[in-house]
This record gives C-alpha cells, structure tokens and sequence, in this order.
C-alpha cells in the first residue's frame, strides 16, 4: 500500500482547486460568480457577436 502517493494526488487538486478559487475571486461588487461553463458560453457568444458586427459594418 503506498497511501503517500494518493495524498500527493490529493494535495496537488487542493492546490489546483484553490489557485482556480483565487483566480475566479469576484471582484468586490460582483456577488455572484458565473460557473466556468457559462463564461465560456458568454466568451463564445461576445466572439460570434463581433464577427457579425463586423460583417454588418
């Protein structure tokens, strides 16, 4: 049994976990905090919106 590798595993997620949790910290009057998946929906969404502006213009 070599319970240390699994702890190292464990510690390395804790770490990853709480350097996303650092980066997603919401700025001071931003309560709520969108789930990673709907900025992607929001990124992809502003992208396809400039393109159409553009080809409008």
């Amino acid at each position: 049994m070599e319970p240390n590798d699994n702890r190292a595993e464990a510690d390395e997620m804790n770490i990853q976990e709480r350097r996303e949790m650092k980066e997603n910290k919401p700025r001071r009057g931003n309560k709520k905090l969108l789930p990673r998946r709907d900025k992607q929906v929001l990124q992809t969404a502003a992208e396809e919106y400039e393109k159409e502006k553009a080809f409008l213009v």
